[in-house]
């Protein structure tokens, strides 16, 4: 299996637009398994807030192989996501590994 982990840190002029932005990006997110069969596990944390350099919320999905990481990042409602929430984002970073 795959794990496929993405941080985001989303962009506002204050902590309750970032917050607010943030909860979008989940809703979004959290909207993808029904879309895409690929998906075997998808789980969004939104960050407690605590700590000022953290960034704002994390995104952890598992597929069964690479051809289905694949197929999930080119799929129609993924792209949509992206282009969606591209412009709210202020960076991302993003880790594949096996499991």
């Amino acid at each position: 299996m795959i794990r496929h982990i993405v941080v985001f840190s989303v962009a506002g002029e204050d902590a309750a637009a970032r917050s607010a932005t943030a909860a979008t990006v989940k809703d979004g997110l959290e909207a993808l398994p029904a879309q895409i069969p690929q998906i075997r596990r998808l789980e969004v944390g939104l960050d407690l807030g605590t700590v000022e350099r953290n960034a704002d919320l994390v995104l952890l999905t598992e597929f069964d192989t690479p051809e289905d990481l694949a197929a999930y990042q080119v799929h129609p409602a993924h792209q949509a996501f992206v282009a969606q929430v591209g412009p709210l984002l202020a960076g991302t970073a993003e880790v594949d590994h096996l499991i």
